[in-house]
């Protein structure tokens, strides 16, 4: 708010075409409201001067039905004085085991990445660069996981779960926002994938932007009909494999969130509920939840680059010596000596 007077007051229809945008950004606060002398209103002062009344409530924007209906209800304590057998136990188990994998993985945590383009997005001769900060190993982990929540086959898949705690705490407000957070799911799921202003009239929807790259690239080895459904998805966006990858990755990002936002509550309930009634899921952990080494060990790429680096500094040192000492130090001098003791040694795979 304190750099207000950088910006100027203007309609999104004055920035011209989205289509025609080469780059932009957001920057600032979603929603912001003043009055006529410029000073700052919150949304609940908003709303007041608005409809003429007091105590109004406002509604975040952005929140969907289900998330209105429960802020609207009437406080309730969440029951634990619940019963549920054994095999439901292990089926919630199963979907806290995997819905915390998932939100913890590198990929929901780093988010999608980003796309950029020397020309116009909706000219389909320009050639999208995807750039993310997550490896290629990384995003096959991620889709591995959600895949467990999302096939409707998997025991303890996100939809079978909501229904089932649903069912649970009825008719607690959390059971009502469970089955809302259901049906978004699904209707997310068949939803167009149209990442206006990127591309226009986009057939395919969501569910078959994932389906197509779990069935070719990831989870299965493809079949033909498959095969060609990936192919027309990629023809609607003139066959830019970047931008195809990266609508992918950002479905499964966006969809992987909707899992958390419900899945921190579940387990949050689950593991109060079976500290409550001293009861456990009969399920195979995670490896990594009962192998604390998992990933501590130092990968063969950064021993060789922590070695390059010693072996590099005094050489870096005697090349500084040689050009008399500028400004800058060793320093200066550090990547041509890291080029000049891999090159001596045959590469950094031969560092030992």
């Amino acid at each position: 708010i304190h750099f207000k007077h950088l910006f100027t007051e203007g309609k999104m229809e004055d920035a011209g075409d989205p289509a025609d945008w080469i780059k932009f950004s957001f920057v600032g606060p979603v929603e912001y409201f003043e009055d006529c002398d410029g000073n700052e209103l919150s949304q609940d002062e908003l709303g007041c001067l608005v409809t003429g009344k007091q105590n109004v409530k406002t509604i975040p924007p952005g929140a969907r039905q289900h998330d209105i209906d429960l802020m609207l209800s009437e406080p309730k304590p969440i029951p634990l004085d619940v019963t549920i057998s054994q095999e439901e136990i292990d089926l919630l188990g199963l979907f806290v085991r995997d819905s915390t994998e998932l939100v913890n993985s590198t990929l929901i945590k780093e988010g999608p990445g980003l796309i950029s383009a020397t020309s116009c997005f909706s000219d389909v001769s320009s050639t999208p660069k995807l750039a993310t900060a997550v490896t290629d190993e990384e995003i096959r982990s991620t889709v591995t996981i959600f895949r467990r929540l999302y096939m409707e086959k998997e025991p303890a898949n996100f939809q079978k779960t909501c229904k089932l705690m649903s069912k649970t705490l009825s008719p607690h407000p959390y059971s009502n926002w469970l089955m809302g957070a259901a049906h978004q799911f699904e209707s997310d799921l068949n939803s167009p994938a149209n990442f206006s202003p990127f591309a226009k009239n986009i057939t395919f929807n969501r569910k078959r932007l994932i389906d197509v790259f779990l069935y070719t690239q990831y989870a299965h080895q493809p079949n033909d009909r498959r095969t060609k459904q990936y192919r027309e998805c990629l023809s609607e966006l003139g066959n830019r494999h970047e931008m195809l990858n990266w609508m992918f990755l950002t479905e499964l990002w966006k969809l992987s969130l909707e899992i958390g936002n419900a899945g921190r509550f579940i387990t949050a309930w689950f593991r109060r509920y079976c500290d409550h009634h001293n009861v456990s899921p009969n399920i195979v952990d995670s490896v990594k939840s009962i192998s604390d080494g998992i990933g501590t060990l130092e990968t063969n790429a950064v021993r060789n680059d922590r070695v390059l680096n010693v072996k590099a500094e005094p050489v870096a040192q005697q090349l500084w010596v040689d050009a008399g000492k500028p400004e800058g130090g060793p320093s200066i001098f550090h990547e041509q000596a890291r080029k000049a003791v891999s090159d001596l040694l045959g590469g950094d795979d031969k560092l030992e």
